[in-house]
């Protein structure tokens, strides 16, 4: 990306778009959390790579809500599900 020569600041320009459920076990199905709240490790990680974080919302959830049960990626494996994925990202990239 082109920037102006006299506007420098310290910014790597690595991003990364991870979903809200991929950085935050209470965002999962109960029952099957690893960690107390975030994913250290995979925070971590980003954090000693440099890359800025942009926390996307969890597909999931805003599916078919929190109290949801568990489903094997067949079961979200439908037009409804990828249109509502493609809307999430489509707003995301709109930002």
């Amino acid at each position: 990306m082109d920037v102006h020569p006299k506007v420098r600041d310290n910014r790597a320009g690595r991003v990364i778009f991870v979903s809200h459920c991929g950085l935050n076990q209470n965002a999962k199905v109960r029952g099957i959390a690893k960690y107390t709240g975030a994913i250290r490790p995979l925070v971590e990680m980003l954090l000693e790579f440099g890359a800025g974080i942009y926390q996307m919302p969890c597909p999931e959830n805003t599916y078919v809500g929190c109290m949801r049960w568990g489903q094997v990626k067949e079961q979200y494996d439908s037009p409804m599900f990828r249109r509502h994925c493609l809307e999430i990202a489509t707003t995301v990239l709109d930002q």
